[in-house]
């Protein structure tokens, strides 16, 4: 018997990107997109509904920012937490204090083409 998939919420202000994640990922068995929210505020009120494994996080959101709901997860609950952002560049400092707050680890969207889905469905995966 195979472990269940693991349930994962995308976070990002921006539809094309939540909407292009939830494509990407659709195709991996060890991945199922249970919700995305457009805000941190969102995916504080449907934490319950949604029960994620993992999060994917954008760090620049508009009310509640990346960090802040980064420390009301850890605060909370604590899971897995990918950053997924154009901030979070290997030495950039808010990749920094992400990761000092509980983030297990970060992804560049600069480096990653959204067109090229393979390499980002592969680093997401192993991510």
């Amino acid at each position: 018997m195979s472990p269940r998939p693991a349930r994962v919420v995308i976070v990002d202000d921006a539809p094309f990107i939540r909407s292009a994640l939830t494509r990407l990922l659709e195709g991996d068995p060890d991945l199922v997109v249970v919700g995305a929210a457009s805000t941190g505020e969102e995916l504080l009120a449907r934490r319950a509904e949604w029960r994620p494994d993992v999060v994917t996080l954008d760090l620049n959101m508009p009310g509640m920012g990346g960090l802040e709901t980064l420390d009301r997860l850890m605060a909370d609950v604590p899971l897995p937490v990918v950053i997924l952002s154009t901030h979070s560049g290997e030495r950039a400092p808010l990749t920094l204090e992400a990761l000092s707050r509980g983030a297990v680890d970060f992804i560049d969207k600069e480096a990653y083409s959204l067109v090229d889905f393979q390499a980002l469905r592969r680093v997401l995966h192993e991510k």
